[in-house]
Formats: C-alpha cells, structure tokens, sequence
C-alpha cells in the first residue's frame, strides 16, 4: 500500500510539470550581439494585457542579467509606428533589417504568449503561462534562438497542501529565467 501511494505521488508530481523546448543554431555567435531590441509580442490569451506583460518581464530580466544592452520600450515602439508596423504579424525580414537599423541592434526578440491564466485544480487556483521567444539575427535574418517554454505555479507542497501559491507574475518571471539560463 505504501508502494501505490508513493508511486500516486510520484507520477502526479511528474504529471504537473513543466515544458521546456528549445533551439540555438549551431552556426551563431552571440559574442557579437551587444545591443537587442524587444518587439511586441502576439498575444494568443484571452488577457488583453498578457504580451505587454510578459514583454516588461522579459526586458527586466534581460537587463537584471546583464547579457544585452536592451533598447527602450518607447524607442522600440516609436520606430515601430515611424515604420507603420501595427502588428507584430506585420514584421518580416526587410522591417527587421529597417529596426536594426534605426535602433542600431544585433538581434531583435519576437515572439507571443500562448497561455497566460488561472487554472482551477483541488480547490486551489494555480497560475499557467506559456510563451514562445525568438532571438533573430538582424543583418541576416536567421533564427539564432527559438524556445517554448510552460511554467505552473505552485509545486508539489501547494498542488498538495495547498501552500506556497504563486501569482502569474511570479510564475511568468520564473519561466522566462528559465528561458533565458538556455541562452547561455
């Protein structure tokens, strides 16, 4: 008996894990990237405000870990509406090699929120968020860095007890440190 309950234990814990899945091209060199640009994300949730979210998160941790100097937001977003991009669906190649150009960037980030909600399980309200990143050369156009990554708020002890709930912020900051720790 105490054997299943282990094993029940076991494979529930497994069973919520998290979903990491990513790719760096074999051929890059991120030593030459110094500055990068953050364009808006595509927003797949029902959170209107999801991408804008995940895209600030995304910037303070680009810049709490010192990798890149990372334009500002409204830098970003005032060459965006000089170049008349109203959405990100709108950029291909020749608008990234105009931004790099304006912005004076390396690599440019892109990419969407695919999940960013509440899910009800066990009386308990745990925090879902799944993004998709890609780092992309500007000069020539190549994917350098691609992920997919999902992060469930609340381990073992709160999936269990019930304690230790996070927010979808605090998810959201840990999925994309653990995002990033696959750049380098």
């Amino acid at each position: 008996m105490k054997k299943f309950i282990l094993l029940s234990i076991l494979i529930f814990v497994l069973a919520c894990g998290r979903g990491l899945h990513y790719y760096i091209n074999p051929k890059a060199n991120l030593s030459y990237i110094k500055r990068v640009a953050i364009l808006p994300l595509q927003n797949f949730t029902r959170d209107n405000l999801a991408h804008e979210k995940i895209r600030d998160i995304l910037e303070t941790e680009l810049l709490r870990l010192g990798i890149f100097e990372v334009v500002d937001r409204g830098e970003i977003d005032a060459t965006l509406r000089e170049l008349r991009v109203r959405s990100p669906s709108e950029i291909d190649p020749k608008i990234i090699k105009r931004i790099s150009q304006k912005l004076l960037v390396q690599a440019i980030f892109t990419g969407s929120v695919d999940e960013y909600r509440r899910e009800q399980s066990g009386g308990l309200s745990l925090p879902i968020v799944t993004i998709s990143l890609k780092l992309i050369d500007t000069q020539s156009g190549k994917v350098i860095w691609q992920i997919t990554a999902s992060e469930k708020g609340g381990g073992a002890l709160t999936r269990l007890f019930g304690v230790g709930e996070r927010s979808l912020t605090e998810v959201s900051h840990i999925l994309i440190r653990r995002c990033l720790k696959t750049l380098s």
